[in-house]
């Protein structure tokens, strides 16, 4: 559900991350993960760029999250976007802000390259992490379909272990009663 989580820093410059293994055929969103924040404070949600609501709410707390993203595979660059086009964030025990989303293949690998354009470390006591994961509506139903690949792989497995078992027994069973018998 998350092929990625990776402690960052907000300071400016380029973050590489490690290679991302997708594990299902389904868009993955990209976001940044906040501990300590408080979706009741407007400073939280304006620094990080998700109270857009009314034109000039956020006055005096301009938005610090301005990063850019590409996405690889192997050289070849699939996707890019902007923190900007993506202004969404969600709330609950973290904070998640969206930086961005793509469509990722069951198996392929994919590293990705931001760039923080603007200065957000003072964000960095926010512990951040950046997340490439299923979205959240989908995690009950990718749950659900493991719990279910992990059911049929175990009644297989049952299945096979009875199949040899009743095999020992009856080749066992046979050359015990097929032998010749002195009188």
């Amino acid at each position: 559900m998350q092929p990625l989580v990776l402690p960052i820093s907000l300071n400016l410059g380029t973050i590489t991350t490690p290679e991302v293994k997708t594990d299902i055929d389904h868009d993955y969103d990209i976001v940044i993960d906040f501990q300590g924040l408080s979706a009741q404070s407007k400073k939280d949600r304006c620094l990080l760029g998700g109270d857009t609501d009314a034109p000039g709410s956020c006055e005096g707390f301009p938005s610090l999250i301005d990063i850019s993203w590409k996405l690889f595979e192997g050289d070849k660059m699939i996707s890019e976007g902007q923190s900007v086009k993506n202004p969404g964030a969600s709330w609950s025990d973290t904070v998640e802000r969206s930086i961005g989303k793509f469509e990722g293949h069951a198996g392929h690998r994919y590293k990705l390259i931001l760039e923080i354009k603007k200065d957000a470390s003072s964000l960095n006591t926010a512990n951040p992490r950046l997340k490439v994961q299923v979205p959240h509506g989908l995690w009950e139903d990718y749950g659900a379909g493991i719990f279910i690949e992990k059911a049929e792989a175990g009644v297989l497995a049952m299945i096979g272990v009875l199949i040899l078992v009743g095999t020992f027994f009856l080749g066992g069973f046979k050359s015990r009663s097929g032998g010749s018998t002195t009188r």
